[in-house]
C-alpha cells in the first residue's frame, strides 16, 4: 500500500510553484485578512461530531473480546477464545501489516507504511461472514464466523490470510485544526507533488473553511494528491493528466468526486469528520471516468 515518491520531472519550474502562481483568500470569519497569494482559496466553515464507541461485553475486560464477537457479536459456537483488542495491530502473510480501530461508529483501517485512513462500511456476506468495504466499494477485510480475517488490497485481490499482532494506539489524523498560513502550506505541499508527477501546474484551492475543518481539507489535499501521484504512474496516464488543471475542494451535503472540465471538484461533508471525505481509491476512479 505504500505509495512511492513521484518522479522529479525538469518540466516544472520551481518558479511555477512560487507565490507568483497561487492565490489565497479567506472570507467567513477572517475578512481582515487580504489575499496572501498561492493559487488557492480558502474560506472557513464549522466541524462537529464525535464518533461513538463500540459497545463491548461487560464479562470481558474493557479493551479486549474474541474477533468473533467483535466483529458479529455473541459468543463463538466453537468455543475459540482469541483476543482482539478493540484497536489491534494484523499482520498478512505477504508482509501487510495494519491496525484497525474499531473504538468508531465505522471502523478505521490504516496501513502501517501509509498514512491515508481508511473508513470501512461493513455488510453481511455469504455463510454469514462480514465483508467491510471502502468507499470505492471494494472489499478490504472478510470476517468469517469462526474469527479467521482476511485482507484484500489492490495488489493481493485474491486475499491474504491476517494474523493478530496485539494492542495499537488508536487511528487518529495527526493534524488538527490549524492556523491559515499552516493550511497553505498543506495545499501548497500538495499542488507541488501532484505537479511533479503530472509534469504539469496543478493547483489546489479550497473554499468554506474555518479553523476547526483545516485538518479535514488538508488531509483531503493529501490524499487528492496521492491519487495523482498514482494515475501518473501508470502508462495511460498522459492523457488524463492533459484534462486535468486544478483540485478544487468545497464543502457539500454529500462526499463526491467528479471532473469538471480541467477541474477535479472535490465535495467534502465537514460534520461526517473521516466519513466525510474520499478515499484516494475514489479519487482514482473520478480521474479514470
Amino acid at each position: 500500500m505504500a505509495v512511492q515518491k513521484p518522479p522529479q520531472s525538469g518540466c516544472i519550474k520551481p518558479a511555477m510553484l512560487s507565490s507568483r502562481s497561487i492565490s489565497f483568500r479567506i472570507f467567513k470569519p477572517l475578512r481582515s485578512l487580504a489575499r496572501l497569494g498561492l493559487g488557492l482559496v480558502l474560506s472557513f466553515g464549522s466541524l462537529t461530531g464525535a464518533l461513538a464507541a463500540d459497545a463491548r461485553p461487560d464479562d470481558r475486560p474493557s479493551n479486549m473480546q474474541t474477533l468473533r464477537d467483535a466483529l458479529f457479536g455473541g459468543h463463538p459456537d466453537d468455543g475459540r477464545t482469541l483476543n482482539a483488542p478493540i484497536i489491534a495491530r494484523f499482520s498478512a502473510d505477504d508482509g501487510d501489516s495494519f491496525v484497525l480501530d474499531r473504538s468508531q461508529a465505522l471502523p478505521l483501517l490504516r496501513f502501517d507504511d501509509h498514512r491515508e485512513i481508511w473508513v470501512l462500511a461493513p455488510s453481511r456476506a455469504a455463510r454469514g461472514d462480514m465483508i467491510y468495504k471502502n468507499d470505492a466499494g471494494r472489499p478490504v477485510l472478510r470476517a468469517t464466523q469462526t474469527g479467521g480475517l482476511t485482507l484484500f488490497t489492490l495488489s493481493r485481490p485474491a486475499g491474504a490470510a491476517v494474523a493478530l499482532e496485539g494492542k495499537a494506539p488508536p487511528v487518529r489524523l495527526i493534524i488538527g485544526p490549524m492556523p491559515p498560513n499552516a493550511l497553505l502550506q498543506r495545499l501548497a505541499q500538495a499542488s507541488a507533488r501532484a505537479s511533479r508527477a503530472a509534469q504539469k501546474l496543478i493547483t489546489f484551492d479550497a473554499e468554506d473553511v474555518t479553523p476547526e475543518s483545516s485538518y479535514l481539507y488538508a488531509d483531503t489535499a493529501a490524499i487528492a494528491a496521492d491519487a495523482v501521484v498514482q494515475v501518473a504512474k501508470r502508462s495511460d496516464s498522459k492523457g488524463l493528466m492533459a484534462k486535468l488543471s486544478r483540485v478544487r475542494l468545497i464543502e457539500g451535503r454529500r462526499v463526491e468526486v467528479r471532473q469538471k472540465g480541467p477541474d477535479l471538484q472535490i465535495t467534502i461533508v465537514i460534520d461526517d469528520g473521516l466519513a466525510g471525505r474520499p478515499s484516494s481509491e475514489r479519487i482514482v476512479k473520478a480521474l479514470d471516468q
